[in-house]
């Protein structure tokens, strides 16, 4: 009997109840919080937690909670289950988990999903995601696995969604082990500098330049009719649009002919940043033959296999730029072109969707290149307070054939994100105030500010000399520092007392006043 693979699952732990029915949120109140979590889950103590915080922190909103931030002293950790889908959901071993994680997204006013990108190591902000079908975050990792790109040492700076580690502890609960997937929820300490929308490339705009299904351009069929949707063929798992059609190249195949030949310059050897294109034209194979189809029914089985597509590009380059000549000539219109000078009449060419979906990633950051972002001398939180958010777990796995999977899970709860100064979420804080003592002795130690030379020349020609006259060394500099080190306690302290010496004098003087008007005689 041949054995069974079954795959990895995420939902809720099974200590969670209906409020959270996703990924479940833990507040602390302290820093060592991971710690706290991990005892609590060996002693099967988290199912006692009533998470009342869930209601008390509803600040402005109540639809929402809102998070604290780690100046608040407050840290959260996301939580879930890891099993298997198969009879009686054991628990998915730990050691199978090639890695977990999570990332946060936003919901913005449009009900659209943003994710917080990288490029490159740097952060690029709020943007949509434009290839919804891929799973994998980590672009790199996604490429690699599916033989697009070489295994680079070291790797890549990263690019593509930030994630946010998991770490797998089992514990057994019920009479039976449970995987549990925890880390740390980071909500403070990152920001991206403000950009004009000039400077910032935008990745939706530069897949309206191109026709469906290379990109998500689409003319209607009449004016001022709304642009058709389309769609794949059904019923087969490597038919889409008809790219090359009896020699005849479609407006997609020219847009993309265009970028490859005039824009990416494909066959120049000094060129390495084309691999990853030409690894993906290599697994795109040509056609050949008349079919026994029409139309939109012509399927890649009616035809032979030919070359792959970088194959013939790199023979038949000459063909290709005649055609691009004659291409731009005619107003960039293919069938105008086409009419003029064409291919071979038996040439097909097909894309699938999950090529095409590819393609577009591939083009996306072969085009952007290099995020240039322009520095703010005010840079904007990467949360806001009227933001709404929430984190998605994953897992990655390998299956039974050694390729690299990914598994997405349940969301969390929506929730907001306090500001840094919101009175709301601020807990009460001591703070030791220094001693008399402690202010004569100057500076603290391991506490110092240098005072520019020409800031300190102004404070040493308008702070009282009380030396002797000659006795003074005008060399000296560092006997106002204590100024910015003790500067609100003494402030503070100071004006204090000048408020009830005044205070007391005024009582003193003036006391008789409100026994006049009132016409009370004076108490002795």
């Amino acid at each position: 009997m041949k054995k069974q693979k079954y795959s990895p699952q995420l939902s809720k732990p099974y200590y969670s109840d209906n409020r959270q029915g996703g990924a479940v949120l833990h507040r602390y109140l302290d820093d060592q919080f991971l710690t706290r979590f991990t005892h609590q889950a060996q002693a099967n103590l988290l199912g006692q937690d009533k998470q009342n915080w869930l209601d008390d922190d509803r600040f402005d909103n109540k639809d929402n909670p809102c998070l604290r931030l780690p100046i608040h002293r407050t840290f959260y950790i996301v939580s879930c289950e890891a099993f298997c889908n198969a009879p009686g959901q054991p628990a998915f071993e730990p050691s199978r988990i090639e890695s977990a994680g999570f990332v946060i997204r936003q919901q913005d006013s449009e009900g659209q999903e943003l994710r917080w990108m990288l490029k490159d190591g740097i952060d690029t902000g709020w943007d949509v995601a434009q290839n919804i079908a891929i799973d994998e975050p980590d672009e790199y990792r996604y490429l690699l696995d599916k033989g697009y790109t070489a295994v680079r040492t070291p790797e890549p700076a990263y690019s593509g969604e930030q994630t946010y580690p998991l770490s797998p502890i089992q514990v057994k609960a019920d009479s039976r082990q449970h995987t549990l997937l925890y880390g740390f929820l980071p909500l403070a300490g990152q920001s991206y500098p403000s950009v004009t929308d000039v400077a910032k490339p935008n990745l939706s705009d530069m897949m309206q330049e191109l026709t469906w299904p290379l990109g998500s351009f689409v003319e209607p069929l009449r004016s001022g009719d709304p642009a058709p949707i389309p769609r794949w063929i059904e019923n087969t798992q490597q038919h889409s649009g008809h790219l090359i059609q009896n020699g005849e190249i479609q407006q997609a195949a020219a847009e993309l002919l265009v970028m490859l030949f005039e824009r990416f310059h494909l066959f120049e050897q000094q060129n390495t940043e084309n691999f990853e294109i030409i690894a993906l034209l290599s697994q795109i194979r040509l056609h050949w033959g008349r079919g026994h189809g029409n139309g939109r029914d012509k399927r890649p089985s009616d035809y032979r296999q030919r070359h792959n597509a970088y194959q013939y590009l790199r023979r038949y380059q000459e063909t290709i730029k005649n055609w691009l000549d004659e291409y731009h000539i005619s107003n960039e219109d293919a069938a105008l072109t086409n009419a003029k000078s064409k291919l071979a009449n038996n040439l097909q060419l097909f894309i699938s969707e999950e090529n095409a979906s590819d393609l577009k990633l591939i083009l996306a950051r072969r085009s952007l290149g290099i995020v240039e972002l322009a520095l703010s001398d005010l840079p904007e939180p990467r949360y806001q307070r009227e933001g709404i958010y929430y984190a998605k777990t994953f897992l990655r796995y390998r299956d039974g054939n050694g390729c690299l999977k990914v598994v997405w899970g349940a969301s969390t709860i929506p929730f907001h994100v306090a500001a840094p100064f919101d009175p709301d979420a601020s807990r009460p804080h001591l703070i030791q105030m220094p001693e008399l003592k402690d202010l004569t002795k100057g500076l603290a130690n391991g506490a110092a500010l240098k005072v520019p030379k020409s800031l300190s020349d102004i404070i040493e020609t308008i702070k009282p000399d009380l030396a002797e006259p000659g006795q003074k060394d005008k060399k000296s500099r560092s006997d106002g520092g204590w100024m910015y080190i003790f500067s609100i306690p003494i402030l503070t302290t100071c004006a204090m007392i000048l408020l009830m010496v005044l205070v007391n004098l005024l009582n003193f003087i003036f006391r008789w006043i409100p026994w006049v008007i009132l016409r009370i005689p004076i108490p002795k």
